[in-house]
Parts: C-alpha cells; sequence; structure tokens
C-alpha cells in the first residue's frame, strides 16, 4: 500500500514558506521563520493524486496523507487568518508526528499568538527531541515567569547551564519588578539556592543582587556585588548598579566619590559619566556637572543626549547663549528635536520674543512636551488678541491626534477659563461631553464653570453624576461639600460630603481648610481654627489664609488675622480672596486692635 513520505526538509519548504507568507503579513518577526521574500512551492501533481491512498501512522520525519492533510489546512487557515485554527492543526501534528521542523513551526505560532500553553509544550517536546538545543529552555523559562512558575523556569535555566549555555538568570531577576511583594521573596529565596549550588555563576549572583535590591535589601545587594566585582571588575552593570546603592545606603556623597573614581578607571563607559553627572546635578554642584557633560559630549560625539543635557545644565547655570548654540546645532544636526524647539521656545518666551515661541512651539510634534508646547502656544495667542488662531491650533491638535482629544479639549477649556471667556468654556465642555458624557474630568471643569457662572444647581448635578460612578472619590466629595458649605445653608449636607473626603485623603490640606469653612458655617468656631490652621501649616495658599483670617477675625484675634491676611498679599498682591474678605469685614489695618 503506497504511502506519502516527505521528508522534513521538502515539508519545511513547502508548508513553513506558506504560512510565512501569509503571518508575516500580520508582522511575525520570531526568530527562525523564513523569509516572507521567498515564494511557496506548489506540491506536485504526484503528491496531490497520492491524498486519495489510505493513510497510515506517521513516524519522526515521515507525513501520512492525513498529516498533510491537517497540515495544509493549518497553512490555509493561516493565509486566512484563522490563527487559532493553524495553531491547533500544527500543535496537533506535531504531537502526533514528533517531527522536529512541525514541532518548532507550531512554537513560533504560538510566540506570535501569545498563547503560553501551547508554547510550554512545544518547548517541552523540543527539548526532548533534541536534548542539546538551548532555545527550547529559553523560551520556557520566559513563559513560565509569564505564569509565575518561578520554580519551574528555574529549572529549564538550570538545564541551560548544565548544557554549558547562556541563561537569562539575570532577565529574570529584572523581570520580578513587576511582581507583588509575595513573588518577590519567593525568587529571592530561589535564588539565594541557586547561588549555593552556582557559586561562580555570575549572572545568578547579579540577578541575586537585582532581588535583594527590588526587595529593598540595599546593604545585601551593596554585599553581593562587591562579590562580584572581585570576580569581574569589568561587569559594566554592576558598576553601575553598585553606585546607585552606595547611594542609598552610604548617601550622596559617597556615591559621588565612587563614581568619580570609577568613571575614570572606565573612561569609554559614559553611561558611568552620565549617572555621575546627574548625581552632581542633584548635589547642586551645577558648574562641575556642565563640566563633566561638556567633557561627555567631546569623548561621545554620536551620543546626542550628552549634548542636550549639556545645553539644559547650561540653561540651569543662566548661560543663556551657550544653551542657545548647542540647541540650534541639534536642530542641525535633527536630533533631539521636539526638546531643542521646546527649549528655544522657553527662551524666546522668557525674552518676550512671542513669534519666535511661537515658530518652535508650533514644531513640538510629539514627546512629554507637547501639551505643554500647545497650551503655552494657544494662551500666546489668545493674550495677542488672536483668539481664533487659538482655538484653530486645538482644533488642528485634535485632528491630529483623534486618541489625545480629550486632553487637548480640556487644555482647551482651561485656557479659555484662565481668560475668563465662562461662556465660550460652557459651550466646549458641553460639545467635549457630547461626546464622552460620563468623563469625570470634563464634568468636573464643567461644575467648576457653572460655578464661575453661579449656577449651582447645574454644578452640583455635575458633581453628583460624578460621585454616582465613584462614589469615593476624594475631589468630587470635597468640592461639592465646600460649595454647599460656601453658598447655600445646607451646612450638614455639606459637612457629611466633606468628613467623607477627609477619611479618604486625610492629609489633604484643602480639605482641611473645607472642614474648617463647615465648622465656622455651622458656628464650631475653636473646631473650625485647629482645621484651619492645620491647613494653613500644610499649605499657605491665598484661599486658606482668606478663611483662617476670617474665623480669627471673628474670633476676637484681630491681629493675627490682619498678620496672615498682609503676609499674603505681600505674596499675591491685590489677590481678590484676601481683599474681598477684609473689604466685606471692614478689616483696615488701623482697626485691627480695636
Amino acid at each position: 500500500m503506497r504511502k506519502i513520505v516527505l521528508p522534513l526538509t521538502a515539508l519545511a519548504v513547502s508548508i513553513t514558506l506558506s504560512a510565512c507568507s501569509s503571518l508575516q503579513r500580520q508582522d511575525i518577526s520570531t526568530p527562525g521563520t523564513i523569509s516572507p521574500a521567498e515564494t511557496l512551492l506548489p506540491v506536485s501533481e504526484e503528491d496531490l493524486q497520492a491524498l486519495s491512498t489510505p493513510s497510515e501512522p506517521a513516524i519522526p520525519g515521515e507525513f501520512t496523507r492525513d498529516s498533510l492533510y491537517t497540515l495544509l489546512s493549518a497553512e490555509i487557515a493561516g493565509q486566512r487568518n484563522q490563527f487559532d485554527l493553524a495553531l491547533q492543526n500544527y500543535v496537533s501534528e506535531a504531537k502526533r508526528s514528533r517531527d522536529l521542523g512541525v514541532v518548532i513551526r507550531a512554537l513560533r505560532i504560538s510566540q506570535f499568538l501569545k498563547k503560553e500553553q501551547e508554547l510550554l509544550e512545544m518547548a517541552e517536546l523540543w527539548s526532548e527531541l533534541d536534548p542539546s538545543a538551548s532555545e527550547p529552555h529559553h523560551l520556557a523559562s520566559i513563559a513560565l515567569i509569564r505564569n509565575r512558575d518561578y520554580e519551574g523556569a528555574v529549572a529549564h535555566m538550570e538545564q541551560l547551564l548544565n548544557l554549558e549555555g547562556s541563561t537569562n538568570f539575570d532577565n529574570l531577576a529584572l523581570h520580578a519588578k513587576n511582581l507583588s511583594e509575595e513573588d518577590r521573596e519567593q525568587l529571592l529565596t530561589l535564588y539565594g539556592d541557586l547561588r549555593a549550588r552556582y557559586p561562580d555563576n555570575l549572572e545568578i549572583t547579579f540577578g541575586h543582587a537585582i532581588l535583594q535590591e527590588l526587595n529593598e535589601r540595599h546593604a545585601e545587594a551593596l554585599a553581593t556585588l562587591d562579590q562580584l566585582l572581585k570576580e569581574d571588575p569589568e561587569h559594566q552593570p554592576a558598576l553601575l548598579m553598585r553606585a546607585r546603592l552606595v547611594h542609598q545606603v552610604e548617601g550622596l556623597d559617597a556615591a559621588l566619590a565612587y563614581l568619580k573614581k570609577v568613571s575614570r578607571q572606565h573612561p569609554d563607559n559614559h553611561q558611568l559619566g552620565t549617572t555621575y553627572a546627574r548625581l552632581l546635578i542633584d548635589k547642586q554642584e551645577l558648574d562641575l556637572a556642565q563640566e563633566e557633560f561638556r567633557s561627555l559630549m567631546e569623548r561621545f560625539p554620536d551620543t546626542p543626549g550628552l549634548k542636550l543635557s549639556y545645553a539644559l545644565v547650561a540653561l540651569e547655570n543662566k548661560q543663556t547663549d551657550l544653551a542657545r548654540q548647542q540647541l540650534q546645532e541639534l536642530l542641525k544636526e535633527r536630533q533631539h528635536t521636539d526638546e531643542a524647539h521646546f527649549y528655544l521656545a522657553r527662551l524666546a518666551d522668557q525674552e518676550q520674543k512671542t513669534d519666535e515661541a511661537l515658530k518652535h512651539y508650533q514644531q513640538i510634534r510629539s514627546g512629554t512636551h507637547f501639551f505643554t508646547a500647545l497650551g503655552r502656544s494657544a494662551y500666546l495667542l489668545a493674550t495677542n488678541d488672536r483668539l481664533s488662531e487659538a482655538l484653530n491650533l486645538f482644533e488642528r491638535a485634535q485632528d491630529r491626534f483623534p486618541d489625545q482629544a480629550p486632553q487637548i479639549q480640556l487644555l482647551q477649556i482651561n485656557l479659555l477659563m484662565e481668560l475668563e471667556e465662562y461662556e465660550a468654556a460652557l459651550n466646549a465642555a458641553n460639545d467635549a461631553l457630547v461626546k464622552q458624557p460620563d468623563d469625570s474630568q470634563l464634568l468636573y471643569i464643567r461644575a467648576s464653570i457653572y460655578d464661575k457662572l453661579n449656577d449651582i444647581a447645574s454644578m452640583e448635578q455635575d458633581l453628583r453624576k460624578i460621585l454616582d460612578k465613584e462614589p469615593d472619590n476624594a475631589i468630587a466629595l470635597n468640592a461639592l461639600g465646600y460649595i454647599l458649605a460656601d453658598r447655600t445653608n445646607r451646612y450638614q449636607e455639606a459637612y457629611t460630603l466633606i468628613e467623607k473626603a477627609l477619611a479618604l485623603k486625610p492629609d489633604n490640606p484643602a480639605i482641611m481648610d473645607s472642614m474648617g469653612w463647615v465648622e465656622y458655617r455651622l458656628g464650631n468656631l475653636d473646631k473650625a481654627l485647629d482645621w484651619l490652621r492645620l491647613a494653613y501649616e500644610r499649605f499657605a495658599d491665598p484661599e486658606i489664609a482668606s478663611h483662617l483670617g476670617e474665623v480669627l477675625w471673628v474670633s476676637g484675634q484681630r491681629d493675627e488675622a490682619m498678620s496672615i491676611w498682609l503676609k499674603s498679599l505681600s505674596e499675591n498682591p491685590d489677590n481678590p480672596l484676601i481683599t474681598g474678605t477684609m473689604s466685606r469685614l471692614g478689616a483696615q489695618t488701623s482697626n485691627a486692635s480695636e
């Protein structure tokens, strides 16, 4: 009885190429796949005719009619984006045929689909079929880490050690930063045992030090690194990590002394020099930091980040011409362009060169400075009688970044509120809430607008909508409680809301201020003073100063009230909260002691 016998090499050409051509359109970029530039070789007519013959059990390297049908079905499923079906067929055939090529192919598809169980099964089968292979142990250990099976992961890495291959013990330790405290402790114990069994393995030693640091055993980690560096004084990651630990254990000065020494011993390692320069900034040794960055920049001209750091320290040192020169060079080199535009814009802004500042702000396309630049650009336009241009700027930004539209809308609304364009701000908030009716930030800012428009009912409605969804939102609780205490006579209701907010955020000075204010409204002057003094100690802003001064004034402690008001006015001249309170109470310097 005739059977189809395709050697592995022939099947690998026909099967693997077709799957890669389809799956790689979905951006599979795993090791061991075939280039998508290669083409599918057709199955021969003889092979197709053989599909009608009965099948026989497969042996490794040989494929029956059913085997070939299963694999071809898998490839067709892959071409139709039915990847789960493709994987199911490959795994099934890998277990049945135990052919190494099919096993590896099944493993690659499971990698792409992030199917951990199938990946583990195929990795185990691969290592069984080829005991000399190291890759399945690597892949299995990573999958087991993600499944929190640390003992299993360590077992696979020990097999790598037995194969005399490289391991990823240090990578496993680094993964632990995302784990719970209990999991980190478990890993730390495993690494302690491993290190006892393999005292000469530096990867295990380094991994042990990483875990000790992650578990905040800084002195132990430092001792472990010292032992490692005795064996390998050139271990660059250990040198950097030791600097961090010295900072934790012995302080900033000790870390600076250590980094100065090792950065000179290893002049080709710019990371050591960069870390040294950054710690000099922490010590406020800005001149020394600038000189260090200058030296690093000249020694490593192909590392543009050093030029940016040099420019920023020059800015801190008020050397604006030097900073401007370095930032302009970054623009010419097309390196760190967003950052260079941002700081050039700030320089122009500070010098009141509005057009130049706008030119640079509007060149910032992405990154951490984008929203700051957008908001500042709009503010400069609006305050120079170009409000329509500012609003167009927000509109274009929303078109360009639709996923970030809520943040852009909040920027626009905040700008309009700052300009006291409350009706325009309300219209913008209403438009935004049409698309996102339950967005808490938008509801909160609209409530703030209603407050400015003295529409207390609408403000309360928005804040209660937030609290219906987020009953423990301390900010909304406090805002509603304060408004009820300040603008209505619903004092007991206000007290209940503020009390709950304070229980959620007991150290928040704004909530302490609200509690003091509602106690004042309830007539409890002593309790009010206790809360307001505490709030003022934490955060002496004009609103808290105005409240504390008022309660002191009403309590007869007028000299202290006047002292607090005048101090706040010296820091915030003509602040309407202070001047309004003093005017309402008839408080003047001359009658403070009366």
